[in-house]
């Protein structure tokens, strides 16, 4: 059984595996050899979840082409938003390619660096760890190759089938925020580094220093106020004085069964950092809460208003709140860039339903945009819209509760610099 170096343990694949049979020479050291990274993902639709597959590029995995006979890494490196990167392999050799569910995602301004980084551990969660080490000790999940000889360049295809529980790993997205705050409360230091992607010397951030708001402003919109204020929470004498038990109560908020209440994590029609906040105060319990909103005071979380308070929640700052029923038209800017979505690229609408049927129709003259709706639970229904037909949900029997419509640009589809009209109706 063939293991990465880089990796701890090994997982049995069920692969796709395409070589390119053809192709010229590259001298008589290398060939070049074009990886490309897939998965697979089940298709959800305005009826729901169907038998077949999309087939999806891992963008900004890591992946490592290596030696079968001796383990040696030839070549490593991140792939890109397309899910791909050519290789220089050594001519000749036996090798496999091994592709990781970490990602590290560029940032999009001029001097390039990382916008967040993280990986997908190949275990369940465990309340606490004996140290950090411990974590870190965790195999990530990653998926292999079969041999292939280094005879003449040409390409191979990599895909991790959703039969395998492979594919899971490289679908999720990770919050930026969040994720650099655990890398340094796993480490007990407030020391963030962004790490140029062309290589240098990285720029050091400190989680413990609020020495003004980037971007100016700050909040719960932007991963670092995000990371910096959950520190200062963990640390905070008057909340967890940064105790392994604090550690684990913030991780708890993140998850449903214990996030369960209205408007917690686990529990609300639009998870984000302020619906986190909102289980984390109640499971730091009331003495701890002052201290909190001093903590996210620091980083203008909130804007001036209690980001767990029923004045912040039913306010238009994550959703707007239509009568039923409802009509709504607006537009997008668009950028060429694409593979993402950035806040001002969505719009959300909270409801509440008494049961029985609902009908949500968007529509666009532009190349294409999504429609979802949402529980206290997740994803319900998705659908699209473009120029060439409208997305229509339709439900006839959908039970009581609370529910969000929203309308955002797909980041699968190829946009110019631009704007993108739609029109919304909840019947």
């Amino acid at each position: 059984m063939k293991h990465a170096s880089a990796a701890l343990g090994s997982l049995a694949a069920t692969l796709l595996f395409l070589a390119g049979c053809g192709g010229t020479s590259d001298g008589p050291s290398a060939i070049s050899v074009t990886v490309q990274g897939q998965y697979e993902k089940r298709v959800l639709s305005s009826a729901g979840f169907s038998p077949t597959l999309s087939t999806l590029p891992t963008r900004y995995a890591y992946a490592q082409v290596v030696n079968s006979a001796s383990g040696r890494v030839e070549a490593a490196g991140t792939l890109g938003a397309d899910g791909t990167r050519t290789f220089s392999v050594p001519k000749g050799i036996t090798f496999f390619v091994a592709i990781y569910a970490s990602t590290e995602v560029p940032a999009s301004g001029a001097g390039s660096g990382f916008y967040f980084y993280g990986g997908v551990k190949k275990a369940l969660p465990a309340a606490t760890y004996a140290s950090a080490e411990a974590f870190n000790l965790i195999p990530t999940w990653y998926t292999t190759s079969a041999d292939s000889a280094a005879n003449s360049s040409g390409s191979l295809t990599l895909r991790a089938l959703e039969t395998t529980g492979e594919a899971g790993a490289f679908a999720i997205a990770f919050v930026g925020g969040f994720s650099s705050f655990l890398s340094s409360a796993f480490r007990n230091d407030p020391t963030t580094y962004e790490v140029p992607a062309g290589g240098g010397l990285p720029t050091v951030f400190r989680l413990d220093q609020h020495t003004g708001f980037s971007p100016t402003g700050g909040g719960e919109f932007y991963p670092g106020s995000v990371a910096r204020t959950l520190w200062g929470i963990w640390k905070n004498g008057a909340v967890f004085n940064g105790s392994p038990a604090g550690l684990g109560t913030l991780w708890s908020a993140t998850i449903p069964t214990t996030a369960s209440q209205g408007y917690e994590y686990g529990n609300t029609p639009l998870a984000c950092y302020p619906t986190y906040l909102t289980g984390l105060r109640r499971l730091a319990g009331g003495a701890a809460s002052s201290a909190i909103l001093d903590e996210l005071t620091l980083e203008n979380v909130g804007d001036g208003t209690d980001p767990t308070s029923g004045l912040y929640l039913n306010s238009t700052t994550l959703w707007r709140l239509p009568a039923m029923p409802f009509v709504d038209s607006g537009s997008f800017p668009t950028y060429a860039a694409g593979w993402s979505f950035d806040r001002n690229q969505a719009q959300a609408f909270r409801f509440s339903h008494v049961g029985g049927a609902r009908t949500l129709t968007l529509s666009t003259s532009g190349l294409g945009l999504v429609l979802e709706l949402f529980d206290s639970v997740g994803l319900v229904r998705l659908t699209t819209a473009s120029s060439s037909g409208n997305g229509v949900i339709n439900l006839p029997t959908l039970p009581a509760g609370t529910y969000v419509v929203r309308v955002r640009v797909d980041p699968y589809v190829t946009y110019p610099n631009g704007t993108i009209n739609y029109n919304l109706s909840v019947n």
